[in-house]
């Protein structure tokens, strides 16, 4: 789902997608070398503690009612589900992960698909692109 590049070191996230939902729980992050392509750093805690067969639940707040309520400075550059771990209780929420920018900076807005509640902000990185691209072997996106 990102990738934040340096000179020297590439940290890569990724996140499985399924029925076109984003599972951030089950994230994996891997960092490389850029001189000789080495595994510095693997981080699987989030998969190896939080992935299980799940049931999704279905949104019933539209992606258009959550874009009506976004500060009109933020310019979206897109929407997509995304569940997330509650940062209070072991719970997942469904959120639209809306993602753009405003003063040059980069953000994902998660808002609560059922309420339409804003959940969580996070900052992003624009150090390199932050395309995301299919990986064909397994369904995670990175």
């Amino acid at each position: 789902v990102d990738s934040i590049t340096d000179d020297r070191v590439a940290d890569l996230t990724f996140v499985p997608k399924m029925n076109g939902i984003y599972i951030y729980s089950d994230m994996v992050k891997i960092q490389i070398a850029l001189d000789d392509n080495s595994i510095l750093n693997y981080d699987q805690t989030s998969y190896a503690t939080r992935h299980y067969q799940r049931q999704l639940p279905t949104p019933t707040v539209s992606k258009e009612q959550i874009l009506t309520n976004m500060n009109p400075n933020f310019q979206v550059e897109r929407v997509q589900l995304a569940l997330i771990t509650d940062e209070y209780s072991i719970n997942e929420i469904l959120t639209y992960e809306v993602r753009g920018t405003v003063v040059e900076e980069t953000f994902s807005v998660f808002v609560d698909a059922q309420s339409g509640q804003e959940i969580r902000i996070v900052r992003r990185w624009r150090a390199f692109s932050l395309l995301t691209y299919l990986f064909p072997l397994n369904n995670f996106m990175y």
